[in-house]
């Protein structure tokens, strides 16, 4: 393979991590979707981390030399709980995988694979969202804009972020992801594109948060709790949404997963 400059590199890089979103939001709306495939898409997103990983090579190089910063060591620790979480949920997704590769079916025990799929993937789409939010505030550093600008763009982005953590609340998200449920519920009217909606915005919020998180360690002086005040005022939107709005009476489906059943579970991105 012929050797890119650092400039296609980028664009590469940006095109994937643009499709990698894409097929993260669509693979979370699992009820959408058949069997088939979600699992397909599913290992598509696997082979895409995998390209992805070739082409960070060199930051792999990097890893053990220099001096570790704050900045440094919370990207890294992210980086690190990214790649876990995906790999777990990529292991369990083939474990039942009964399309893209049967002959991995039940190669872990299903009591384990089944709560640990639901729950890593849940973790994978977190983190992904702050993953990539702890890379935006040098993404767009470029862009100069006026103070009043900024302002408003930051002002939109605080109440996008607070729509997508009432949203995270709604799906019962938290449930997922600290196993307090053993089913996952799904509103079957939903459709694919509003599903997918709901998804980027909800890993618009845990975006956000990773950009203030950055910006705050980048930030001296008293001046640096100021972007986690961004954090808590999305939050307090979120939490007055879900207070406020009522509730659909749309019918929820609670796919159980009973380990003693073969089972029909679209609850995962892998």
């Amino acid at each position: 393979m012929l050797p890119m400059t650092p400039k296609a590199n980028r664009i590469v890089r940006l095109a994937l991590d643009a499709l990698m979103l894409l097929l993260l939001t669509q693979l979370m709306a699992y009820h959408a979707s058949s069997e088939a495939a979600h699992e397909w898409h599913g290992v598509a997103l696997t082979a895409l981390l995998v390209v992805h990983q070739w082409l960070n090579r060199r930051w792999y190089g990097a890893l053990f030399s220099g001096r570790y910063t704050v900045q440094r060591a919370v990207m890294t620790g992210v980086f690190a709980l990214t790649l876990i979480a995906y790999a777990l949920t990529a292991f369990c997704g083939l474990s039942m995988s009964t399309h893209a590769a049967p002959f991995l079916y039940s190669m872990a025990p299903s009591a384990f694979v089944r709560p640990a799929h639901l729950a890593a993937s849940y973790w994978a789409f977190i983190l992904t969202g702050i993953h990539v939010g702890l890379h935006i505030p040098a993404m767009f550093g470029r862009f100069k804009t006026g103070r009043v600008a900024k302002a408003l763009l930051h002002l939109a982005a605080t109440a996008i972020a607070g729509v997508g953590f009432y949203l995270f609340l709604k799906n019962g998200i938290f449930d997922y992801i600290f196993l307090q449920t053993s089913y996952a519920a799904v509103d079957p009217d939903k459709t694919l594109w509003f599903s997918v909606l709901e998804n980027t915005l909800i890993v618009s919020f845990w975006a956000y948060a990773g950009a203030m998180i950055f910006s705050a360690i980048k930030t001296t002086g008293k001046r640096r709790f100021l972007p986690l005040l961004g954090i808590i005022a999305a939050v307090t939107v979120g939490l007055t949404l879900n207070v406020t709005v009522p509730q659909s009476d749309a019918p929820v489906e609670e796919i159980e997963i009973d380990l003693g059943e073969s089972l029909d579970i679209h609850s995962s991105p892998f």
